[in-house]
């Protein structure tokens, strides 16, 4: 098949991977980011070489959750459930005591890595030619 199918995979929660900037600052062990990913969906839903858009994001979601809102007026599900997490789904702080992101860093994170998804998102929403967008979880 040399035409590429007219659908985007998109995968916002396979990554185990810490940002370089926080290394230092997570508290997390290797289980706990293991836990808080839908693990091997990048495989699952990989073929990448059949469809006209593939995209996984590279990052832990039990540090940055790009399926999260960027808009502070929504609540909340869990406290420390936005865009840059502060506790695993199981409670868990993210991050050592003090270690913290502030605010200035927080943005920096987002407009790093979240704001770039959702420009890839908001490309693929663009193209006339996509007929199917799987977000694709497990």
């Amino acid at each position: 098949m040399s035409t590429k199918l007219p659908i985007a995979i998109v995968i916002p929660h396979a990554g185990l991977a810490t940002p370089p900037e926080l290394i230092d600052r997570i508290a997390l062990t290797e289980e706990q980011i293991f836990n808080e990913a839908d693990v091997y969906t990048d495989l699952i839903y990989d073929f990448r070489d059949r469809v006209a858009y593939w995209y996984a994001f590279p990052y832990s979601r039990g540090i940055i959750d790009v399926n999260r809102p960027n808009d502070n007026s929504i609540p909340m599900i869990r406290e420390g459930d936005g865009i840059v997490k502060r506790a695993t789904s199981y409670g868990a702080p993210v991050f050592y005591a003090g270690k913290e992101p502030d605010a200035e860093l927080e943005q920096q994170l987002i407009d790093k890595y979240w704001k770039p998804w959702h420009e890839t998102m908001a490309t693929i929403a663009a193209d006339e030619e996509i007929k199917l967008v799987l977000d694709c979880h497990s």
